[in-house]
């Protein structure tokens, strides 16, 4: 389901800009309202297909002696909540995995260094959440597996919730005298912060701060849930730390870069690095199309810095035909007098031309390093392009060879160079390869190990 979606999604984005450049409105709006819905049943199609990939786990108590996890604690009337996704408000019709990760999937993300998240799930989920591991227990079994999922726990993370429905949770962690595991995360909700404080502000030896966030009467939709956290040294004193998450779509941040950069402290006491490297190996399909994306693009780009460096060192091969010719050059010559630039003529030309050639071959080899790194916005930049190439490039290329072989440009005017001859029919045999570029990268393990590495 999930890959179905992505293709929905990548091949939804191919169609919908031309449909700007129609002049029939109601047809324009017709094919925008499309292609939102396009974009919204593939959203839906990738989070039910990572819903029914969620692995479950038979039982808290049996997990791996040497295996670390990190429990998530909280409300299950809060799961919807933190199965939402904030950043889809400003995706815009090409969400990329980014946008896609559930503030719990953040959260799971930014403890990575201390284990594996684990959770319990409620009886009456027709599917887990994406973010925590989950085992559902029944109501005679669940305080046992919590009682061991505490003692082996390398960091327990309580989402503060209202009232006292997390009480028994917060005895069992203050009973176990451990706070330097413990780590609350506050919501923007004022009034649940201080109906928790209230209730169960007492079980903890030195209180909890008040609240120190400000308070927004009406949360912007792409705002973050879980607005700050605190964290307790040896003798349960407690720290609050508010989250730099952002208000507004150019300042935003992420939660799964906000917690860790406020609990720095709480990471160096660990021994942690704020960040869990992937450990998940690069898959065929990923080396293999980043092989094709630098054959299909970089070609060109080398085509186009060989062409300017050859105006650089002979800018007289290309200047204009002179009148002793015939009399179409002379034509052509008039012509040329007529529309060209007077800044930029000889010398000056090849400069700016090589200048440009070079600029773009960085900018394209940082794309396909961005790619072979998993970057999500390159990868999704891959996908798009591939498609776009594939129905719009080929054919004109494959036009543009015919015409090359029929009039013979070697013997043209011009010429063409060894290099440029081994080149060009390279470069056309690159794009021949672009349809394959977004299938390897909509793989299920392509997809898997970009989710690693977010």
């Amino acid at each position: 389901m999930s890959a179905a979606g992505w293709i929905v999604i990548t091949l939804n984005m191919v169609w919908l800009p031309s449909l700007g450049r129609t002049d029939d409105v109601g047809w324009a709006i017709a094919g925008t309202l499309g292609g939102l819905s396009t974009v919204i049943a593939g959203v839906w199609l990738i989070r039910r297909g990572r819903q029914h990939t969620t692995p479950l786990l038979p039982s808290l108590q049996q997990l791996p002696a040497n295996e670390r996890v990190v429990l998530f604690l909280r409300s299950f009337k809060e799961d919807h909540i933190f199965s939402r996704s904030p950043s889809l408000w400003l995706s815009g019709i090409q969400p990329t995995p980014l946008d896609l990760l559930s503030e719990e999937d953040e959260i799971g993300r930014a403890f990575k260094p201390f284990g594996k998240m684990v959770a319990l799930g409620s009886t009456s989920d027709r599917l887990p959440s994406v973010g925590s591991e989950r085992h559902y227990a029944s109501d005679g079994t669940w305080r046992a597996e919590l009682r061991a999922a505490l003692e082996r726990s390398t960091l327990v993370v309580l989402a503060i919730g209202a009232g006292r429905s997390l009480a028994w949770e917060v005895n069992e962690l203050v009973a176990r005298n451990n706070p330097t595991r413990l780590v609350l995360l506050v919501s923007r909700d004022h009034d649940r912060y201080d109906q928790f404080r209230h209730s169960l502000g007492g079980c903890f030896p030195r209180g909890l701060p008040d609240y120190e966030a400000k308070r927004r009467r009406f949360p912007l939709p792409w705002s973050r849930y879980v607005r700050a956290a605190i964290w307790f040294d040896h003798d349960w004193t407690p720290h609050w730390e508010r989250l730099n998450l952002g208000t507004w779509p150019i300042t935003r941040h992420r939660t799964r870069r906000a917690l860790p950069r406020a609990l720095r402290k709480v990471y160096e006491r660990a021994g942690l690095p704020l960040r869990a490297a992937p450990t998940t190996p690069r898959p065929w399909a990923v080396k293999l199309g980043v092989t094709l994306i630098s054959h299909a693009i970089l070609a060109p780009a080398l085509l186009l810095v060989y062409g300017s460096f050859t105006l650089l060192s002979d800018p007289s091969r290309f200047d204009a035909p002179t009148v002793t010719e015939t009399s179409n050059n002379e034509a052509i010559s008039e012509w040329m007098d007529r529309h060209s630039n007077p800044v930029l003529t000889g010398s000056a030309a090849a400069v700016a031309s090589f200048s440009t050639s070079i600029l773009l071959f960085i900018l394209l080899a940082v794309f396909v390093y961005r790619v072979w790194q998993g970057g999500p916005l390159a990868i999704t930049m891959a996908r798009i392009t591939s498609i776009i190439f594939s129905f719009s490039l080929t054919l004109f290329l494959i036009l543009l060879f015919i015409a090359m072989i029929v009039v013979r440009i070697s013997s043209g005017p011009l010429g063409m160079s060894s290099v440029a001859a081994a080149v060009i029919p390279l470069t056309f045999a690159g794009w021949l390869n672009v349809p394959m570029i977004p299938w390897l990268l909509l793989r299920r393990d392509v997809r898997d190990w970009i989710d690693t590495r977010l």
